[in-house]
Parts: structure tokens; sequence; C-alpha cells
């Protein structure tokens, strides 16, 4: 894309910037944490199915924008559902699917720190 001012002179240096990121981690286990997930689950068996063998999200932190869950159905059926997520706001989880990504990816990356909805009790199996 061409500049939209021509013969423009730049002022200065460029800059750099060092952001330090915090490493991710899980929100420690607890009753906050095992009553938003119950909170999720009632909310995902009240907007799909209710059938279900197993339910399953990646371990998670109260602070976390997103979740995706992975549901087993009583008939065999597997489904991968997204959710963008709000701990502080009900319901938890506005709904969403997913476009072109691979699900066995993702279906990977929730089994690698597996966080148990369902069947009870709620948390790390």
């Amino acid at each position: 894309m061409p500049d939209p001012i021509p013969n423009r002179q730049l002022a200065g240096q460029p800059c750099d910037f060092d952001l330090p990121l915090p490493e991710w981690k899980a929100s420690p286990d607890g009753e906050k944490k095992e009553r938003v997930a119950a909170e999720v689950l009632e909310e995902l068996t009240s907007a799909f199915n209710d059938n279900l063998k197993a339910a399953y999200i990646r371990d998670f932190n109260l602070s976390d924008t997103g979740m995706d869950i992975y549901l087993v159905y009583t008939d065999g059926d597997t489904f991968v559902q997204g959710c963008g997520f709000s701990a502080a706001e009900h319901p938890h989880c506005m709904w969403h699917l997913y476009g072109q990504g691979e699900l066995e990816t993702t279906i990977q990356g929730i089994m690698e720190r597996p966080y148990r909805l369902y069947p009870p009790p709620i948390g790390k199996p």
C-alpha cells in the first residue's frame, strides 16, 4: 500500500518494546473454580444436549477469555464446543463453533490438561 502522505519525513528513532508476559497458570482448585465450572456445565446442557457421557475443558484460569469444551455423548458421538468465557458475567459463555481449524488438535490440547465438567466430581480427573 503506498504511503498516503508522500515525501513524509519520520522524526526520531524507531522504538523497541520489551513487554514481559507472566507465565499462564491455571487457577488453583477451590470452591469458586468448581462453582464456575458447574455453572458452565449447566449453561452447556441447557443450551445444547444433556445426554452427556463426559465433558472436559482444558484446566482454566478464572481470568481466561475462552474455553474449548470436548463433549462425549452416550451414543458415542463427540463434539467440540467453543466458549467466549467470563467468570464474572452470567451467563459465563458466549457459544461459538470453529472455522477451518483442526479439531483433533483442539481435543488434544484439552486432554493435555483436562478438567472434568461431567460426570461428577467436577475437577481434575
